[in-house]
Protein backbone atom coordinates (compact mmCIF):
# COMPACT_ATOMS: atom_id res chain seq x y z
CA UNK A 1 0.00 0.00 0.00
CA UNK A 2 1.43 3.43 -0.88
CA UNK A 3 2.45 5.48 2.14
CA UNK A 4 -0.14 8.19 1.35
CA UNK A 5 -2.96 5.63 1.52
CA UNK A 6 -1.98 4.26 4.95
CA UNK A 7 -3.96 5.41 7.97
CA UNK A 8 -2.14 7.97 10.05
CA UNK A 9 -1.89 5.81 13.13
CA UNK A 10 0.73 8.02 14.79
CA UNK A 11 -1.51 11.09 14.65
CA UNK A 12 -4.51 9.07 15.83
CA UNK A 13 -2.50 7.78 18.80
CA UNK A 14 -1.18 11.25 19.62
CA UNK A 15 -4.58 13.00 19.49
CA UNK A 16 -6.32 10.22 21.40
CA UNK A 17 -3.79 10.39 24.21
CA UNK A 18 -1.43 13.20 25.27
CA UNK A 19 -2.33 15.90 22.73
CA UNK A 20 -6.07 15.36 22.98
CA UNK A 21 -6.00 15.36 26.77
CA UNK A 22 -3.82 18.49 26.86
CA UNK A 23 -6.15 20.32 24.44
CA UNK A 24 -9.17 19.43 26.56
CA UNK A 25 -7.38 20.71 29.65
CA UNK A 26 -6.41 23.96 27.90
CA UNK A 27 -9.65 24.32 25.89
CA UNK A 28 -10.85 27.63 27.37
CA UNK A 29 -7.51 29.27 26.62
CA UNK A 30 -7.17 27.73 23.15
CA UNK A 31 -10.76 28.63 22.23
CA UNK A 32 -9.95 32.22 23.18
CA UNK A 33 -6.77 32.26 21.10
CA UNK A 34 -8.58 30.84 18.06
CA UNK A 35 -11.79 32.89 18.46
CA UNK A 36 -10.72 35.61 15.97
CA UNK A 37 -10.64 32.99 13.21
CA UNK A 38 -14.08 31.53 14.03
CA UNK A 39 -16.11 34.15 12.15
CA UNK A 40 -13.77 33.96 9.14
CA UNK A 41 -14.23 30.20 8.90
CA UNK A 42 -17.99 30.34 9.46
CA UNK A 43 -18.44 33.16 6.94
CA UNK A 44 -16.38 31.31 4.31
CA UNK A 45 -18.25 28.02 4.75
CA UNK A 46 -21.75 29.32 5.45
CA UNK A 47 -24.24 27.26 3.39
CA UNK A 48 -27.16 29.63 4.06
CA UNK A 49 -30.00 29.53 6.58
CA UNK A 50 -31.24 25.97 6.97
CA UNK A 51 -28.15 24.57 5.25
CA UNK A 52 -25.92 21.67 6.22
CA UNK A 53 -22.26 21.78 7.18
CA UNK A 54 -19.58 19.18 7.84
CA UNK A 55 -16.64 20.30 10.01
CA UNK A 56 -13.77 17.84 9.53
CA UNK A 57 -11.15 18.22 12.21
CA UNK A 58 -13.63 20.01 14.49
CA UNK A 59 -11.58 19.56 17.64
CA UNK A 60 -13.75 20.46 20.63
CA UNK A 61 -16.44 21.85 18.33
CA UNK A 62 -16.29 25.65 18.77
CA UNK A 63 -16.49 26.29 15.02
CA UNK A 64 -19.12 23.59 14.57
CA UNK A 65 -21.27 25.20 17.27
CA UNK A 66 -20.82 28.64 15.69
CA UNK A 67 -21.94 27.28 12.31
CA UNK A 68 -24.89 25.47 13.92
CA UNK A 69 -26.07 28.74 15.45
CA UNK A 70 -25.71 30.44 12.07
CA UNK A 71 -27.65 27.86 9.99
CA UNK A 72 -30.43 27.82 12.56
CA UNK A 73 -32.84 25.12 13.61
CA UNK A 74 -33.62 24.14 10.02
CA UNK A 75 -29.97 23.27 9.33
CA UNK A 76 -27.59 20.63 10.56
CA UNK A 77 -23.91 20.65 11.46
CA UNK A 78 -21.77 17.58 11.99
CA UNK A 79 -18.25 17.76 13.39
CA UNK A 80 -15.74 14.94 13.00
CA UNK A 81 -12.37 14.67 14.68
CA UNK A 82 -9.72 11.99 15.08
CA UNK A 83 -9.56 12.79 18.81
CA UNK A 84 -12.16 11.16 21.04
CA UNK A 85 -11.18 13.34 24.02
CA UNK A 86 -11.86 16.47 21.97
CA UNK A 87 -15.14 15.15 20.59
CA UNK A 88 -16.31 14.43 24.12
CA UNK A 89 -15.97 10.67 23.87
CA UNK A 90 -18.61 10.49 21.14
CA UNK A 91 -16.55 8.24 18.88
CA UNK A 92 -15.05 11.30 17.22
CA UNK A 93 -18.40 12.72 16.09
CA UNK A 94 -20.53 15.62 17.32
CA UNK A 95 -23.86 16.55 15.78
CA UNK A 96 -25.76 19.82 16.28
Amino acid sequence: MPQSAQPNTQQAALWNDASGKAWVEMQPILDGVLAPFESLVVDAGYPGEGGNALDIGCGAGATTLAMARRVGSGGQCVGLDISRPLAGGRGGKREF
